[in-house]
């Protein structure tokens, strides 16, 4: 169908999907599968209402929506009209060439164009809406751009497919030829160029975009496409045409072929908006379409509500609008709200919901892991009040503290991100001092939740034999035990060996023992395969065993199958393992002896020419990807591939912990692993806040609540506060608490002339965070020395009494001043009347108190280069004849 009526213009909207993303939801061209849930731009497509529509300015239109699957998906990489044996095997190979290099996107952009000439002939009364996510976003700001150059071709001259062709190919030849000429001359006008077929292009009333990344990389032998047309580099910037922009950027992303691409012309035409606002999340959380997608919600209702402003008309009954629109409206005013006040409607009950997944707020983390660069948003952000700005405006949305302050996992997730810090301390330029936003009750109640725990994390650690998978488990969870199951002694610790034998695990379903760490329980396995442990038989009957439970404190939380990378086919019984029924319990591929395949790629190299360290990785990352598409055949749910870096590990625990579907477990493994420590930090720093606000809530609203369960028999009042923090370390040891109360409490000891519990209104509020908080900066400073100066490869190692007591004495050291700085920093939070926040908003509180721990815990990595001969000899003297003798600095 071509234009509209006289009465009734075309309004068209233009949906371009991402690398790999269809209507079917999110391609993964290796493993041939799609997710089945819709990302926004696909959810876009489907609230359009259809046909004729009257806007808020009293027109009609008829809206006409068109959605284009993104690059790299099949429908893209197949040929037309051409099908033969293997056909799948071709398409799926161009379909990866097509997702990593960006090749194909032209022909998407010649296929909306096609539309656009096709439907837009009144043009002087129709209008065009653009939506897009990654390369689909590129190709629509590209579209928008090429329109404003070239104008639509006029339909007497587009009779034939190959009339279109041939004009269209012409003409991005032209377009090549006009935007050299803008770039060499510095121009800020646009040439246009129309021909005797072409007509000017309808105004692009509203773009609408979702991370923004470069369609395509040149290669060497790969620098133009199909008809000798040259690779081109679109301006993606229309501001002669584009009326308004809204752009939706993924904070913590980091691949770095996913550098953000924002709008940069200077030039703003009366009338017109260009926004670009930063959401917390990965590149699929912004363009959603993962199965866990809350935090895309957020982007989207931004999006369309901007959308609709400037007129589109979507359709209430669909599913998807109701989750945007129907929670109740809120407006939430800036810091610089009359610039920047913004509708936004509440879809918290999503979030918390207890039925179902699709909603809930977690960072679907990219498989690159801890090895990004994240992106460094404060370089792009501008500076209020925007209206000085001619270009976009660009600034945090409101909605990245909604979310922080209503989740406590994505918080814990959030810690390891490098500009956390500037996070925290930025909320102030979005959310003014002393203002509750709406979310304040939701706020507190996510504040106030207990966070529950499984008893035991309960992993199978399963492999062939002689492939480092004792060293894993000692490298993450600490020393295993080995005994003798018919001499009765007790059980020794074990050396350190290459692999656990049947001695120390007699069998997969007797967990291996980890005596300083109760919270996790390890089966272990050489699999059925050549040296085995365990039959086929044995294996399945294993998994039969606990595929079926439900409760999580019963459950088999993950497997991590450990697989040698340095063979190069993946063998029989590896296959057969995958062809077991694993339920619901999580697989994950650990890649094994990387730096013995190294080692192997040297040997190889040096026998006909000397190898560099350049040629080494590029071989290495060769035969990694074709074992990551050996192992994607056989469906596990995400792989980790381990090196000699502890980093290497994080990953791997991030990895498990995304494919945990119970929150409980989550935590479990979070205390368990002795790795990392700013998840422990995390969780620490939340149990202190909560006790903060169960006081609190007692002394001023009269609410009494449990703070502990089980806490009955703790005497002390301070005894209590250190317990959810020592346990959040799991580094425990009979006599701990009671020795940093001997070492620490002079500042906090009027804390135990009070009942143990929060209920005592006369209990001075900066006390709790006081106790609490050292404690957070004591454990920390005691995990960096026992675990992070160790080596490489070292076991974790449990914490002991001297380490902590050089924590201590390091932290109330007079002339350091740490405890003394961490003490005035809670004490300017709160009113010294009655120990109130000074801020009344809680998640504001909360802020602070983070920001506080993040400088006490910055200094305690730095314990080297703040300490000097002097206070070294007081740490000596305070540990007494053994602190000369100890490995201090490790």
């Amino acid at each position: 169908m071509s234009g509209g009526t006289a009465t009734s213009p075309v309004r068209l909207i233009i949906c371009v999907d991402g690398t790999w993303d269809t209507s079917e939801g999110s391609y993964d061209a290796i493993k041939g599968a799609l997710s089945g849930a819709a990302d926004n731009v696909k959810s876009i497509n489907d609230m359009v209402k259809s046909g004729a529509v009257g806007d808020t300015s009293g027109k009609t239109y008829d809206q006409r929506a068109h959605y284009f699957q993104g690059v790299g998906t099949e429908e893209s990489a197949r040929p037309a009209n051409v099908d033969y044996p293997g056909m799948h095997l071709v398409v799926r190979a161009t379909s990866t060439f097509q997702g990593a290099t960006g090749e194909g996107y032209l022909d998407i952009l010649k296929k909306a164009y096609k539309v656009c000439c096709s439907e837009l002939q009144q043009w002087e009364n129709d209008e065009i809406f653009m939506f897009g996510f990654s390369r689909g976003a590129f190709i629509v700001r590209a579209l928008a751009s090429f329109l404003q150059y070239v104008g639509v071709i006029k339909p007497e001259h587009m009779k034939t497919d190959a009339d279109f062709d041939t004009r269209f190919y012409d003409l991005i030849r032209k377009y090549y030829e006009l935007t050299k000429k803008v770039q060499l001359l510095g121009l800020s006008d646009r040439p246009k160029y129309l021909t005797s077929y072409c007509q000017p292009s309808p105004r692009v009333r509203f773009i609408g975009v979702f991370d923004t990344v470069k369609a395509v990389f040149q290669l060497p032998v790969h620098n133009t496409l199909k008809n000798g047309v040259p690779i081109i580099d679109f301006e993606q910037d229309a501001p002669h045409l584009v009326d308004h922009f809204r752009h939706a950027l993924a904070l913590n992303e980091g691949r770095p072929l996913f550098s953000p691409t924002l709008w940069k012309s200077e030039v703003k035409l009366a009338g017109s908006s260009y926004e670009e606002a930063w959401f917390l999340g990965f590149h699929h959380d912004i363009g959603g379409g993962s199965e866990r997608q809350g935090l895309g919600l957020w982007p989207l209702q931004w999006m369309l509500r901007a959308a609709m402003d400037k007129g589109l008309v979507l359709d209430t009954e669909k599913e998807r609008y109701n989750v945007l629109f129907s929670g109740e409206g809120n407006v939430f005013e800036s810091a610089h709200a009359s610039e920047m006040a913004m509708k936004m409607t509440d879809m918290i009950h999503y979030h918390t919901s207890k039925v179902g997944e699709m909603f809930k707020l977690y960072l679907n983390e990219s498989s690159w892991g801890l090895l990004d660069t994240p992106r460094n948003y404060l370089e792009y952000l501008t500076k209020a009040p925007y209206v000085q700005h001619t270009k976009a405006r660009v600034f945090l949305h409101p909605s990245t503290y909604l979310v922080f302050d209503i989740s406590l996992s994505l918080r814990i997730q959030l810690y390891e991100w490098r500009f956390f810090r500037n996070f925290i301390r930025d909320r102030y330029l979005v959310i003014p001092e002393n203002v509750l936003p709406w979310w304040e009750n939701q706020a507190v109640e996510s504040i106030l939740k207990e966070a529950s725990s499984v008893e035991h994390m309960r992993l199978l650690i399963y492999g062939r034999p002689a492939i480092g998978k004792s060293s894993l488990i000692s490298r993450t969870f600490g020393k295993w035990v080995k005994s003798d199951p018919s001499s009765g002694a007790a059980p020794a610790v074990g050396a350190v060996v290459s692999e656990i034998d049947k001695s120390i695990c007699s069998d997969i379903g007797t967990p291996i023992s980890i005596p300083e760490n109760d919270l996790v329980r390890v089966h272990y396995s050489d699999g059925f395969g050549p040296g085995g442990s365990d039959s086929f038989e044995v294996v399945e009957q294993f998994l039969t065993q606990y595929r079926g439970r439900t409760n999580p404190e019963d459950k088999l939380h993950a497997i991590w199958y450990c697989i040698d990378c340095t063979e190069d086919k993946t063998n029989a019984s590896e296959k057969a393992f995958f062809n077991l029924d694993f339920g619901e319990i999580p697989v994950v591929v650990v890649l094994m002896k990387e730096e013995e395949l190294k080692t192997k790629i040297r040997k190889e190299l040096s026998g006909r020419r000397a190898a560099d360290e350049k040629q080494v990785g590029e071989r290495f990352n060769q035969i990694i990807e074709k074992k990551k598409a050996e192992l994607a055949k056989l469906s596990p749910r995400s792989w980790v591939s381990i090196g000699s870096s502890v980093n290497t590990i994080k990953i791997l625990l991030s990895e498990t912990s995304r494919n945990l579907v119970d929150t409980a477990a989550q935590l479990t493994q979070l205390k368990a692993q002795r790795v990392s420590v700013k998840p422990k930090v995390a969780l620490a720093t939340a149990e202190s806040i909560r006790a903060y606000a169960i006081w609190k809530k007692s002394k001023f609203d009269g609410e009494k609540i449990d703070f502990l369960r089980n806490a009955k028999d703790e005497p002390k009042l301070s005894r209590l506060l250190m317990r959810p923090v020592l346990d959040s370390f799991n580094m425990r040891f009979p006599g701990d608490d009671a020795l940093i109360q001997s070492l620490l409490s002079k500042s906090w000891r009027d804390l135990d002339s009070y009942p143990a519990n929060l209920w005592d209104k006369n209990i001075p509020g900066d006390l709790i965070l006081m106790c609490m908080l050292d404690t957070i900066i004591i454990m920390a400073r005691a995990f960096n020395h026992t675990q992070i100066r160790q080596p490489l490869g070292a076991i974790a190692q449990p914490l002991n009494t001297i380490a902590l007591q050089l924590a201590c004495t390091w932290y109330t050291l007079v002339t350091l001043n740490k405890q003394k700085a961490m003490h005035s920093r809670i004490k300017s939070m709160l009113s010294e009347k009655d120990w109130s926040p000074k801020d009344i908003s809680m998640g504001s509180l909360q802020m602070k108190v983070i920001e506080a721990v993040e400088v006490g815990l910055e200094s305690a990595e730095t314990f080297l280069e703040d300490i000097g001969t002097g206070a070294l000899d007081g740490v000596k003297k305070v540990v007494g004849g053994i602190g000369s003798r100890i490995p201090l600095f490790s």
